[in-house]
């Protein structure tokens, strides 16, 4: 489903209007814009992103269009429920079936994920279609967000990060967990 179809859903069963809840489901599908299929739910349908994140961004409840006081963790609940046949995953639901490559135990220095290999050389240098464009090319691999290692930096705010929280709700940039 779609965030708006969702957002219908939404009014249906608590009340008030569809754009009441839109921003919410917005963010549960968020991820998509990074991953085009539905890989992208691994992200935010799930039981720690309802009651972890989600909650931090958008509060505990809300009053929608017709003043009536709703959860927020319910909204999140019932979005994964329709996504899902009813079930409402756990984080562990998801990783369960990860396989675990040597770049995630930071255990092999030659070893990054696929999405490093195209910014960065195995040599550690920038690769030259990002040195092409002047304004996206940073000047060294740290400044691209990677170690010595090639592995993003621990504790640094991607771009990408930045681009899917902001507008929804204020975002984790105004949060603190």
């Amino acid at each position: 489903m779609k965030p708006n179809d969702h957002a219908r859903s939404s009014a249906d069963k608590y009340g008030g209007v569809a754009e009441d809840y839109l921003d919410i489901h917005e963010c549960m599908d968020c991820s998509r814009g990074a991953v085009s299929d539905m890989g992208h739910r691994v992200a935010t349908h799930h039981s720690f992103f309802v009651y972890g994140p989600l909650l931090k961004i958008f509060g505990s409840t809300r009053k929608n269009s017709a003043n009536k006081t709703y959860s927020v963790a319910d909204i999140g609940e019932d979005h994964c429920k329709e996504d899902f046949n009813g079930h409402f995953p756990t984080l562990n639901d998801w990783t369960e079936h990860l396989n675990i490559q040597p770049w995630m135990l930071g255990e092999t220095e030659n070893s990054v994920p696929k999405s490093a290999e195209k910014f960065v050389s195995p040599a550690g240098d920038l690769c030259p279609e990002i040195q092409k464009v002047p304004s996206l090319a940073p000047t060294t691999p740290e400044e691209a967000g990677f170690d010595s290692r090639h592995l993003p930096q621990q504790g640094k705010q991607s771009d990408i990060h930045r681009a899917l929280y902001d507008g929804h709700g204020g975002g984790f940039k105004d949060r603190s967990f």
